[in-house]
């Protein structure tokens, strides 16, 4: 397991790859630096597998947003679940090349 902190003034990312077998040590370091390399050259706060997690405590408060990259799968499901069982509506919206992300009740 390898892991690259990305700490800024008011966010940090964890950036975290791991080994499996037959994959030598070199492509998993080469793995977690393109990861971390991805996440600082884009607009983003949040990173990939932080922003569905986020979904339902922006329900629960009533509202709020934050920028990523592209959506991922996971992101797009939780969004649309969300959306269809509670009345409200998260929005993604492509920005360039991140995406906003807001709830509208």
């Amino acid at each position: 397991m390898l892991s690259f902190w990305a700490t800024h003034t008011h966010v940090s990312e964890l950036v975290t790859c791991y080994g499996q077998r037959g994959v030598s040590a070199e492509t998993v370091a080469s793995k977690a630096c393109a990861m971390k390399e991805h996440y600082l050259d884009s607009v983003a706060v949040v990173g990939e597998h932080l922003a569905d997690q986020l979904l339902l405590p922006m329900w629960l408060a009533g509202g709020g947003e934050f920028v990523c990259g592209a959506p991922s799968q996971h992101l797009q499901t939780n969004a649309e679940l969300i959306s269809r069982t509670t009345g409200s509506q998260i929005v993604l919206e492509r920005v360039g090349k991140a995406t906003r992300v807001s709830l509208r009740s």
